[in-house]
């Protein structure tokens, strides 16, 4: 399995941007992914990641939560999460 997304950032200038991914199952966080922070020029971004499943997991419905923040030159912060939900078989 993997995921995309696709977001933009607008702004005047280079922001320090970050990223979390986090995995969640019925019984709780599966697995929690965070690139390290960088340097972004405002423009559209389109991230992918696999998501290991094992046999051993349990299908069902999973949770896939990601956040971007975003903190440009004068210090303002910009923070958008969106969840989608996935079903293992």
């Amino acid at each position: 399995y993997s995921y995309r997304v696709d977001f933009v950032l607008g702004g005047g200038g280079v922001m320090r941007v970050t990223r979390a991914a986090t995995v969640l199952s019925p019984e709780g966080v599966v697995a929690i992914v965070r690139p390290p922070a960088a340097m972004w020029d405002p423009g559209r971004y389109r991230v992918t990641s696999r998501i290991r499943v094992g046999a051993d997991d349990p299908p069902g419905l999973y949770g896939i939560r990601y956040t971007v923040v975003a903190r440009g030159e004068d210090g303002r912060v910009a923070r958008r999460q969106k969840e989608i939900l996935v079903r293992f078989r």
